[in-house]
């Protein structure tokens, strides 16, 4: 036990001599600050979107943009429909087989014809070639980054109207109970495990890598992977043009418009695919317009994604490098400290008053141990000898008991990923499963590899076979 161990447990058991019900005054200083400042930071997360996948509602148990479309009433990897997943959270799904290979093979971008979406009747508004917001987008577009006007309005007349995509934007049901244990069973299963396993031995080498340069733990990038797409199987089988432009241009209503949003990442993915040479009516992507294994949004691609093998492209659909790679840059250029938990186990306050001042600045760090065991909260051993802030984090569990712990700094930093606790908890979870899943499976093989090699006749020394016998 250490030195600020035992000092910390001295002064909690002053504190739990006094009465859980008068904490330390001094831990009530600046309570009104840090939570002023806890929203405040909210708020501006909120405003900036830096989430590399799909936005969403702050801390809602929802799937990541790529696996709330199936391409069967029913996905079967998983066992629930769209609409049921929809009600619980947001994602879609073209189908793509794990590559032990660096680079997954694939039609290079110019050998495949460009098609527009068959059978999709265009929104009454929705010709996007000839409406005025659209022309004025384009003339803005060529004025900003000096392309061809006439070029650009081209482009974005190449889009469809997509009535799929305004629905699936729409928020869950008002009333739809927040499920951990439901919400991490779907992701935490034999066969996403055994996927893991496969992606983690077929790119080791590329993991190994990435955790060195940007100190995020192999297990994390496994974990966000097989959350995102469950390991390539569900990249989203949408043309990314035709999302963009529906969210931007036909927002649906019955929810805040975010069609500023998505123009700003319209033109983010135009951007890149003129950066790449290549054809924006050929990217697939989820509804929402997130692209690739890691499932970045385009302005994400921009700003995070990295040419991880050196190859002068960034390809976050077919090149594992740059999916690992990228990841990895995400989470260091949002926080990511090498070293420290991403969380503690935790018993929260028994006072309901207490309980809630903690829970207040929700998933934002923003409380010492010692303020945390002033409101009564049991931290362990281990949580106690942590210097940085904490936040007490919730997960229902539908009419059960919640779920809680005490998430650091790095819980945070996952939750730029995706705005959610659900969310990073199981990706932390997942990456956790699979390495200890392939831990057991190497210790397995280690002592019938030796048994094999013990059984094994000798071979004779060259030097043997001449001597008489």
């Amino acid at each position: 036990m250490t030195e600020r161990t035992r000092s910390h447990r001295s002064l909690i058991k002053a504190m739990h001599g006094a009465g859980r019900s008068q904490p330390l005054r001094h831990a009530q200083h600046g309570l009104a600050a840090r939570t002023l400042w806890a929203a405040a930071g909210l708020f501006a997360a909120a405003l900036a979107c830096q989430s590399s996948t799909a936005w969403a509602k702050p801390d809602t148990p929802e799937l990541p943009p790529s696996q709330q479309e199936s391409p069967s009433p029913a996905n079967p990897a998983t066992g629930y429909s769209p609409s049921a997943a929809a009600a619980e959270t947001p994602s879609a799904g073209a189908i793509t087989a794990i590559t032990a290979a660096t680079t997954a093979p694939a039609s290079s971008p110019a050998s495949v014809p460009s098609r527009a979406a068959p059978g999709q009747p265009r929104h009454p508004g929705g010709d996007y070639g000839n409406r005025e917001e659209v022309l004025q987008f384009a003339q803005e577009l060529a004025q900003r980054h000096g392309w061809n006007a006439e070029a650009t309005r081209r482009t974005l007349s190449q889009a469809r109207y997509l009535p799929r995509v305004a629905q699936l934007i729409m928020p869950p049901p008002v009333g739809t109970p927040k499920n951990w244990a439901a919400y991490r069973s779907r992701f935490i299963e034999p066969k996403r495990l055994q996927a893991g396993q496969q992606f983690w031995n077929a790119h080791e080498r590329l993991l190994r890598k990435a955790e060195l340069r940007y100190g995020v733990p192999a297990s994390l990038i496994v974990g966000i992977i097989g959350v995102e797409t469950y390991y390539g199987k569900h990249l989203g089988g949408l043309r990314v043009l035709d999302a963009l432009a529906t969210l931007s241009f036909d927002f649906p209503s019955g929810r805040s418009d975010r069609s500023a949003f998505f123009r700003s990442e319209l033109e983010a993915f135009l951007v890149w695919v003129r950066r790449e040479g290549r054809a924006p009516q050929d990217i697939k992507g989820s509804y929402a317009g997130a692209i690739g294994w890691p499932q970045f949004m385009p302005s994400s691609i921009l700003r995070h994604a990295v040419d991880f093998d050196g190859d002068g492209h960034v390809n976050l659909e077919r090149n594992m490098a740059d999916v690992v790679g990228s990841v990895a840059n995400f989470l260091k250029h949002h926080g990511w400290i090498p070293g420290l938990p991403t969380h503690y186990p935790v018993e929260p306050p028994q006072d309901a008053a207490a309980r809630a001042e903690l829970l207040a600045p929700d998933i934002v760090p923003s409380f010492s141990t010692l303020d945390m065991a002033a409101r009564g909260a049991v931290l362990t051993e281990q949580a106690l000898d942590h210097s940085g802030p904490l936040a007490l984090v919730a997960l229902e569990n539908g009419g059960g008991q919640p779920s809680y712990v005490a998430g650091t700094s790095n819980f945070y930093t996952l939750t730029r990923y995706n705005w959610s606790s659900y969310y990073a908890l199981a990706v932390i979870e997942l990456g956790r499963e699979v390495q200890e899943a392939r831990d057991k499976a190497r210790l397995k093989a280690q002592p019938a590899a030796a048994s094999a090699k013990a059984t094994k006749p000798a071979k004779l020394r060259s030097a043997d076979k001449n001597q008489p016998g």
